[in-house]
C-alpha cells in the first residue's frame, strides 16, 4: 500500500490527471464551437438557397412573360425550368428549418404559389393544343366548318392560359422583398 501513497502524490501521477482534465474540457469547448461553426453554415447555405430560388424563379417568370409580350407565345421551355426550381426546392425543403418560421411560411408560400399557376398555365395550354391538334385532324379530314368551330373554342384555354401566366407575373413582382428579407436573416 505505499506505493499507492507514493503514486497518489506524485507529480507524474497529477500532470497525467490534470493533462487529461484539460483535454476533456477543451475536447468539450472545440466540439461545441464546431458545432456552432456548422449550424452557421448550414444556415448561411440555406438562406443562399432560398433567395436563389426565389429570385430564379422571378427571373423564369419575367423571361416567360418578356417573351409572350415579344412574341405572344407563351414557351414550354419556361415552364420544364420552373418544373427543376420547383423540385430541386422540393428535395432540399427540410432544410428550411433552419430559418425562422413565418419567413419559412413565406418562402413555401411562395414556390407552391409558382408551381401551382405553373401547373394551371400547363393545364390551359395543354387543352389549347389538343383541341387545336383536333382541329388540324378535322381539318385534314375535309371537315372544315367543324374544325373552325374547334378552333375557335381553343382560344378559351389559350385566354386563361395566358390569365394564369398574368396572376403568375403579379405574384412574383409581389416577392421582390421576400429573397430581400431572406438575406437579412441573422
Amino acid at each position: 500500500m505505499d506505493w499507492v501513497g507514493k503514486v497518489l502524490t506524485s507529480e507524474f501521477f497529477w500532470g497525467v490527471i490534470v493533462g487529461l482534465l484539460l483535454s476533456v474540457i477543451g475536447s468539450y469547448f472545440l466540439a461545441k464551437f464546431s458545432n456552432s461553426q456548422q449550424r452557421e453554415t448550414q444556415k448561411e447555405i440555406v438562406k443562399n438557397f432560398c433567395a436563389d430560388t426565389v429570385s430564379n424563379l422571378r427571373q423564369i417568370v419575367d423571361d416567360m412573360a418578356d417573351m409572350k409580350r415579344k412574341a405572344n407565345v407563351i414557351h414550354s421551355d419556361y415552364l420544364i425550368l420552373l418544373d427543376v426550381e420547383s423540385n430541386v426546392f422540393g428535395r432540399n425543403r427540410e432544410h428550411l428549418i433552419h430559418l425562422p418560421t413565418p419567413l419559412r411560411d413565406r418562402v413555401r408560400r411562395f414556390v407552391n404559389d409558382c408551381a401551382l399557376r405553373r401547373a394551371e398555365i400547363g393545364n390551359h395550354l395543354g387543352q389549347f393544343n389538343s383541341k387545336w391538334n383536333l382541329a388540324d385532324e378535322l381539318l385534314a379530314q375535309g371537315n372544315g366548318p367543324h374544325s373552325q368551330r374547334i378552333r375557335e373554342e381553343a382560344n378559351l384555354p389559350l385566354a386563361n392560359a395566358n390569365k394564369a401566366l398574368d396572376v403568375l407575373v403579379t405574384r412574383v413582382q409581389e416577392s421582390a422583398t421576400l429573397a430581400n428579407d431572406i438575406r437579412a436573416v441573422k
